[in-house]
């Protein structure tokens, strides 16, 4: 046998104002620090790539020198061409 001796409501109210703002600030800071992490990356991105454009360029102007000390080497002593290609490789290492 059950017995209704009455009823309780309850009603909870929550002011998440405090939160909502927290949350906007930190969408807000984190979407900067990825507009900071963007132009850091693209930066870094075209100091590489002049670093290696100038490594490129260095490398072409070592063998174009090489080349003609190896030129001038074959036509000031008459080396042959094996003598020549010699004296490259041992200016090269």
């Amino acid at each position: 046998m059950s017995v209704k001796v009455g009823e309780l409501y309850a009603s909870l109210g929550l002011d998440d104002s405090g939160f909502q703002q927290g949350m906007a600030q930190a969408e807000n800071r984190s979407g900067r620090l990825m507009d900071v992490l963007k132009v850091g990356v693209a930066g870094a991105a075209a100091a590489v790539g002049a670093a290696f454009i100038g490594m490129a360029k260095t490398g072409a102007e070592n063998v174009a020198a090489i080349e003609d000390a190896t030129h001038r080497f074959q036509s000031e002593t008459g080396a042959a061409e094996e003598e020549a290609e010699r004296f490259s490789d041992t200016i090269q290492n």
